[in-house]
């Protein structure tokens, strides 16, 4: 099971990993006594954690919304001198369901309140890996991530419990930089994105190692920048906190319900296994509670 600690040590608790210390909980408004809803936001900016011992780990808040320039859902010892990097920082979901549009993304920008993915967010649970389920247009989206034990690699899980004709888009967002550094906009990144069947592969920065995704579903190819996230923990701190991102495209999926739809983003190469059988083997060993920390908690939203 994970253990629960107070969210100042964790920087500490993962086992010496280069993460900032948090400086108090971020104020995620911008002041207005009425900016967010009560019991909203604010609860879900607790952290959770799933790491492979000393090794990659994914982190961030329930609501997804990155806080700290260490949070990622793929960080992972890379480069020249095997520095903790994050790799991939997040993946922006939207789900299309009966003519409407869902984001399920919650993100800081200067001068506006977070975008209202939390707002889907029903549940969130470590059983032992994070899972969240989101209420979109009256039906249940699931969700679940994993590293996978013994690579550096994370897998996620969206299952559908809807009608047909359901439409996920996932986008995967890359920082490819030390985890106590931050990324902005360059020309310098190789915008080249290697597309077969089920698989995409980039190399945006030279010096690092190739990033691989295994999908179901096409992948649309379409390297951009998405700019100006802002980290309030960082802020909050008196660090810099604003960030660019680069995203190699975006993966399309209909969703048939009942049906699990898995991503896999590995440094390197992929993994053999399924998505399934990887992420079945990171949750039995997480359950031994030998290598995963948080202090997140069980959260239900009404």
């Amino acid at each position: 099971m994970s253990q629960a600690i107070d969210q100042k040590d964790l920087g500490l608790a993962l086992l010496g990993r280069s993460m900032p210390r948090k400086c108090g909980v971020a104020d995620v408004s911008s002041g207005r006594p009425d900016a967010l809803p009560a019991g909203a936001l604010h609860p879900a900016v607790g952290e959770w954690v799933d790491a492979d011992g000393p090794g990659p780990y994914a982190s961030s808040t329930i609501a997804r919304m990155h806080t700290r320039r260490s949070h990622g859902l793929l960080v992972a010892p890379a480069g020249p001198q095997g520095a903790s990097h994050v790799l991939l920082s997040n993946v922006a979901a939207t789900v299309f369901v009966n003519g409407a549009t869902f984001s399920l993304a919650t993100d800081k920008f200067p001068g506006i309140e977070p975008t209202g993915g939390y707002k889907h967010v029903s549940v969130f649970a470590e059983d032992p890996l994070p899972r969240w389920e989101y209420l979109v247009g009256g039906y249940k989206l699931e969700h679940t991530l994993g590293i996978v034990r013994g690579h550096a690699a994370v897998v996620l899980r969206y299952t559908w419990r809807g009608p047909l004709g359901a439409v996920l888009e996932a986008r995967p967002l890359l920082a490819m930089r030390p985890a106590d550094e931050l990324m902005s906009e360059h020309g310098g990144l190789i915008n080249e994105v290697r597309i077969r069947s089920g698989e995409a592969v980039v190399r945006p920065v030279a010096s690092l190692p190739t990033m691989a995704f295994r999908y179901q579903g096409t992948f649309v190819g379409s390297p951009d920048w998405w700019r100006r996230f802002e980290y309030v923990g960082d802020r909050d701190c008196g660090l810099s906190y604003q960030e660019d991102l680069w995203t190699p495209g975006v993966i399309r999926k209909v969703l048939v319900p009942d049906q699990d739809v898995f991503i896999v983003c590995a440094m390197h190469s992929l993994p053999g296994d399924t998505g399934e059988e990887l992420l079945q083997r990171s949750a039995e060993i997480a359950q031994q509670g030998v290598d995963t920390v948080s202090p997140a908690k069980a959260f239900t939203q009404g």
